[in-house]
């Protein structure tokens, strides 16, 4: 009975060891994931990084992580700003350049980073102006471009009649044609996939497979 009982404890001080250099090794690998992909995505700080499951090591000695998941309230993706991003990578390679086989980008471009003078409105952008005193009001949809966020121009209004936009001031029509939100700083192998008007700015997302967490 004594042998049993010493074996239980064996057993537990080995399991319990086992659970600690696993979550120990889980916490220097979300550190060091989170610099580098503060590094890939040119983030100005570094996100919150989470490797969810049971068990770590396994996967470490596998060379594959299945999931991680990045969290960071505000970041800066090049020049542009962003709130609530999210960022799912799927199969991260152990070794470097860490490749990803899957990558989903998701964050919020709040509507005063932007220059121009838009509106947003019950999904759409909205420029507001005179013609001849009365009030013009122009609707738009923002869209995914590769790389960069445009819009596509939908109805003109003039004292509240639809107008064809050939009849827009020439000024007002350059604004919406050369409206163009660069979203360079994205990894190589990754682009917008939709871009949706939310309160507040444009919910932007954008994804990509076998990208490299190291460049």
């Amino acid at each position: 009975m004594r042998r049993v009982v010493w074996f239980l404890v064996v057993v537990v001080l080995l399991a319990g060891g086992a659970v600690a250099a696993d979550v120990l090794v889980r916490g220097q690998t979300e550190d060091r994931i989170a610099q580098q992909t503060a590094e890939t995505f040119d983030l100005a700080e570094q996100p919150e990084v989470t490797i969810p499951g049971v068990t770590f090591l396994p996967q470490l000695a596998g060379g594959t992580i299945a999931v991680v998941e990045l969290r960071a309230a505000e970041a800066t993706v090049g020049d542009v700003p962003l709130r609530d991003v999210v960022v799912e990578l799927r199969d991260v390679d152990v070794a470097e350049p860490h490749t990803t086989r899957e990558v989903t980008f998701r964050g919020l471009v709040p509507l005063e980073a932007l220059t121009a003078e838009l509106e947003l409105s019950e999904g759409f952008v909205v420029v507001r102006s005179e013609v001849l005193g009365m009030p013009l009001t122009v609707r738009a949809t923002p869209e995914a471009d590769g790389r960069a966020v445009v819009v596509r121009l939908d109805s003109v209004e003039v004292g509240g009649i639809a107008v064809p936009a050939s009849e827009l001031p020439a000024g007002l029509v350059d604004v919406l044609e050369n409206f163009r939100v660069e979203v360079d700083a994205l990894p190589e192998r990754m682009v917008l996939d939709d871009v949706t008007v939310v309160e507040g700015g444009f919910l932007i997302t954008a994804s990509g497979t076998d990208v490299a967490l190291v460049p």
